[in-house]
């Protein structure tokens, strides 16, 4: 439905509510508009967030390390 925990962690990159109560997302999205402050906290955090977690990099040697331990596995069999 949307994206959730396992992309924002609640008031560091955003605010998690529940997607069925519009009430408690207006309010938030109302609340978040005030604040400028927010906004680029929530910003900068969710961009660091992603380029540290989604970038290339990180991507690749994960794929490696995953892979190596397949191969090492069968290996060892």
């Amino acid at each position: 439905r949307s994206s959730g925990p396992e992309v924002i962690e609640n008031k560091q990159e955003g605010e998690l509510v529940d997607p069925d109560n519009v009430v408690e997302i207006a309010d938030r999205i109302y609340f978040i508009l005030k604040s400028t402050e927010l906004q680029k906290k929530y910003a900068v955090n969710g961009r660091n967030k992603v380029e540290k977690k989604f970038n290339i990099e990180t991507s690749v040697s994960e794929h490696i390390q995953f892979y190596s331990s397949v191969i090492n596995y069968g290996i060892k069999k």
